[in-house]
């Protein structure tokens, strides 16, 4: 049964264009270094000495960034390249990082959170976008599929990877999520200019996907409901995951090995 399910999903991407698994792969290779915000606030509690009050405004100050950085850049990509403005975000992501290993004051902290949070929220639109621009209408699901494989595949192996990498020293993650981005930013800009130029196939919809770019999101109610809930479980979500290891550190004195598996 396992080998006829994977057949099966082998089979319904086999017909992908090239291009959208060389964003898989850069998607891929650039979420592993989601290792930094599973332990982020461990870092900043056990090596930096910071209070629980204090972590929580300094992720809330990425969070903000994630905010800005996926609006912002999102309407960039409608003046600019939105190849070149991945692989430059992607670069500046792995700048940020790096400057969190040698920053110890909180209001520094403060702002190379917020800032690497604009890049790493502005990243997410324009891979959205590169799918679209690189895939016709009716390939996009799966493409969008393939990316949530890479994506949840990646953060599979960043917890273990980034539990033995805390287990020696934190910074070791910073790093480590720096190189992954680095990394992204070269695999994307070598994709894009030897498959991003491809054609893409003649398949229908083309009238219908002109259709759906005319009509506004705001007034499509269901999705606007959709987006809401959505915006519900990553209010939960996201409040967990980021004070999960400190909760597992005072209540089951687990430290970052354990998080990380």
């Amino acid at each position: 049964m396992l080998l006829a399910s994977f057949n099966s999903f082998k089979n319904r991407l086999s017909g992908l264009p090239v291009m959208a698994w060389g964003l898989a792969g850069a998607m891929f290779v650039n979420r592993l270094g989601v290792m930094v915000k599973l332990f982020m606030a461990l870092y900043l509690r056990e090596s930096l000495g910071f209070s629980i009050d204090t972590i929580g405004w300094l992720l809330a100050c990425s969070g903000a960034g994630l905010l800005l950085g996926s609006y912002a850049i999102g309407v960039l990509s409608d003046h600019f390249s939105t190849g070149k403005l991945a692989v430059r975000v992607m670069l500046a992501s792995g700048v940020a990082l790096l400057c969190l290993t040698l920053i110890h004051s909180v209001w520094l902290l403060a702002l190379v959170l917020f800032l690497g949070g604009v890049f790493d929220g502005g990243a997410r639109p324009l891979y959205q976008r590169l799918v679209m621009e690189n895939c016709a209408v009716e390939e996009r699901p799966r493409a969008q599929a393939l990316n949530r494989v890479a994506v949840n595949l990646a953060v599979a192996i960043a917890g273990v990877l980034g539990g033995v990498l805390a287990h020696w020293d934190y910074r070791l993650v910073f790093v480590a999520s720096a190189m992954m981005s680095f990394s992204a930013a070269a695999w994307l800009l070598w994709a894009l200019r030897h498959w991003g130029s491809l054609p893409l196939p003649s398949v229908g919809g083309a009238e219908a996907a002109q259709d759906t770019a005319q009509q506004s999101p705001y007034a499509d109610g269901p999705f606007m409901a959709f987006l809401l809930a959505g915006m519900m479980l990553g209010l939960a979500y996201e409040t967990v995951n980021s004070m999960l290891g400190n909760y597992l550190l005072d209540f089951y004195h687990m430290g970052a090995g354990a998080l990380g598996w």
